[in-house]
């Protein structure tokens, strides 16, 4: 069985502090042991994904219910088929992305389309929801997107918030924790911007922790393209460079790889690394510039992969 609740939010303090207990208390209960799920928190609003045996989901869904963290808790999607959710239980917030009463619209938005969509699909759009164009849209157009990685996780948010502010959109921020106990949550965030012509594109700040969550790397299925801003030290760019391998071994679109750096060992280094490692050759940049260009440069990697 699997159903998808939506309810108002009542948590008045730390989000992450109350979703952690939220982990504790469903990973304790004997009644749902096997049951997968995935909380999410987002401007004002929970969304439950739950999926196992019918008497489980049904005990995690009254437990819910009597949770005064919820409120007008209703179920916004009811379907049955084969488990989606491989891992036992996901986090995950967003922040910056809407108001409560934008997150209602696409809350309503996705029960006038639930028949047509799978839990998979709402998740998708309210996990992670398009920020250009109006909060109701019932379809979403499709969008490329392009991945930013840093061997600093801070330099790439930097990057992603001068972007926005150069297309004056705004950076949604997003934190992820997984069903392991005491372990703490990573962090992503992503920028919507229109380009010129009526085009658009997605722009993600990823952090190789963050890729460990399924959930993250699902959300990878649009990008073209990945850019590394690689640094001075030669290991950790290698290892960015395995992150990228791994997805697109595993299906990810990837049409080119940009490295940024000055090092040159560190360039040969991750040139090397993608070469053996990709089961597909995918064109490879390097490119030297100063932080303050960088903007220009992705706009333009964007521009090229709408034409």
């Amino acid at each position: 069985m699997r159903l998808v609740l939506a309810s108002e939010s009542r948590i008045a303090g730390s989000v992450m502090e109350e979703l952690f207990a939220v982990r504790a208390r469903f990973l304790a209960a004997q009644d749902s042991k096997d049951v997968h799920a995935a909380v999410l928190h987002s401007s004002g609003w929970f969304v439950i994904w739950i999926e196992g045996p019918e008497q489980g989901v049904e005990a995690v869904m009254r437990r819910s219910m009597r949770d005064p963290r919820h409120a007008q808790q209703r179920i916004i999607h009811r379907s049955r088929g084969r488990r989606n959710l491989t891992d036992r239980l996901t986090l995950a917030t967003t922040h910056g992305a809407d108001r409560p009463v934008d997150f209602a619209l696409r809350i309503r938005a996705v029960e006038l389309a639930a028949p047509q969509l799978s839990a998979t699909e709402i998740w998708e759009r309210l996990s992670a929801p398009w920020t250009l164009g109006a909060a109701d849209a019932s379809v979403e157009g499709a969008f490329g997107a392009i991945a930013l990685m840093g061997s600093d996780e801070n330099s790439s948010i930097e990057v992603l918030r001068r972007l926005a502010d150069r297309f004056s959109s705004r950076v949604v921020y997003q934190r992820f924790a997984s069903d392991k106990p005491n372990s703490r949550d990573v962090g992503a965030a992503y920028v919507d911007i229109a380009m010129m012509g009526g085009l658009s594109t997605r722009v993600l700040a990823l952090s190789r922790k963050a890729l460990a969550y399924r959930m993250v790397r699902e959300s990878l299925a649009r990008v073209q393209s990945v850019v590394l801003m690689l640094g001075s030290r030669p290991a950790p760019a290698v290892e960015m460079a395995s992150s990228v391998v791994v997805l697109a071994n595993a299906g990810m679109p990837l049409r080119s790889v940009q490295l940024v750096a000055d090092d040159s060992v560190a360039v040969a280094s991750v040139c090397e690394y993608l070469r053996t490692g990709l089961r597909q050759p995918v064109p490879v940049e390097a490119v030297s510039m100063p932080q303050p260009f960088l903007v220009d440069f992705i706009a333009e990697v964007a521009s090229r992969h709408q034409a």
